[in-house]
């Protein structure tokens, strides 16, 4: 593979620099000024000396009719990076925790940390989730976690491959629901006939609240009373409680900018196609992964970041020729497109090494 002579940008050379980020899965516009005055009048009405209520019933009741389920199957989260530390605490010292890879770092992270065995099983751009051997691996799984749609695949389990894994399955399924608004559907009623599976979301991305840290899980009551033992008290502070109640019960204003983000994508996957060195792959979420034909991830990435737009790469072996980005505003998007078929075009001079 050939390869470009960049250096790698130093902080020191950039500090100063503004970015277009397509490289975090963020929203790209911020919630509205409204809203964030409506969250900011809230917080003066609370007494900021006194620990929150552990309870919170108004949050908790707008977020179960958000889900189409019961207040008691909703526990909340310092974000679902908090909530997966839990779930692992709560229920992987028991037997072997079935992961993929490429995957959400965090599961194989938490999981290390905490000295938890974990299997680990590929998945192809292009082809997700398939059955396959790790089926049989289930039998003596005590967790099992699916991001769907998968980050950063952008994929997204079949109902039938999912109901098989339930099947299989004594342990807990955690399906990481964390892009699905921008996908076409959602397996939290699930939990009303299946006890072990467990449903986490979070306001980090359709809802634009990524600095506030919120998320939040859907499960059986049972599922919920045992995370709950294992989780910190007081660990959603006032202001994550107050912007997520505020953006639920505004949700039709907030989730519009998800609708023109799938539309966004569908457009730019399709202007990606017609790369003759760049392959896009479906994506439910709100980025594309690109496959590089004639370069590697980094330095697609650092050709990219002289031209002020920033993108994801990654380290593992298999996606050393991948990148990931986010879908931006049409504006946003334009200047990507713009910088990436300056790329495409000198590579047509390259000659293979």
């Amino acid at each position: 593979m050939k390869s470009l002579n960049f250096s790698r940008a130093t902080k020191e050379n950039n500090q100063d620099r503004k970015f277009i980020r397509l490289n975090l899965n963020e929203s790209s516009l911020d919630i509205p000024n409204g809203l964030k005055k409506k969250i900011l009048e809230k917080l003066k009405k609370i007494k900021w000396n006194r620990y929150p209520d552990e309870s919170n019933p108004e949050l908790i009741q707008a977020l179960a009719d958000y889900c189409g389920v019961k207040e008691q199957n909703i526990l909340l989260g310092n974000g679902s990076n908090e909530l997966i530390q839990n779930i692992i605490r709560a229920f992987g010292d028991s037997g072997k925790i079935i992961l993929f890879k490429p995957s959400f770092s965090i599961y194989a992270q938490e999981a290390r940390i905490q000295q938890r065995l974990f299997l680990e099983f590929p998945l192809q751009p292009g082809r997700g989730y398939q059955a396959g051997s790790w089926l049989e691996k289930l039998t003596s799984a005590s967790l099992i976690f699916l991001d769907s749609p998968n980050n950063p695949l952008g994929c997204t389990i079949s109902p039938k491959l999912l109901q098989m894994v339930l099947d299989k399955t004594k342990g807990v399924t955690v399906i990481d629901e964390a892009y699905v608004e921008f996908s076409d559907g959602s397996f939290c009623k699930w939990i009303r006939q299946h006890k072990n599976l467990i449903v986490l979301r979070t306001f980090s991305k359709a809802f634009r609240l990524a600095g506030a840290r919120f998320g939040y899980l859907v499960a059986s009551e049972e599922v919920v009373d045992r995370i709950r033992k294992v989780q910190l008290p007081f660990s959603v502070g006032i202001f994550q409680r107050v912007a997520a109640l505020v953006a639920v019960s505004q949700k039709s204003l907030i989730l519009k900018y998800a609708e023109k983000i799938k539309s966004e994508r569908e457009r730019l996957f399709h202007q990606l196609k017609d790369f003759k060195n760049f392959e896009p792959f479906p994506s439910k979420a709100n980025f594309i992964l690109i496959r590089s034909r004639k370069f590697s991830g980094e330095d697609v990435y650092n050709f990219l970041k002289q031209r002020g737009i920033l993108v994801r790469i990654f380290d593992l072996p298999e996606l050393s020729n991948f990148f990931r980005v986010t879908v931006g505003t049409a504006k946003e998007n334009y200047y990507f497109l713009k910088a990436l078929k300056s790329l495409d075009q000198e590579t047509k001079n390259v000659k293979k090494s």
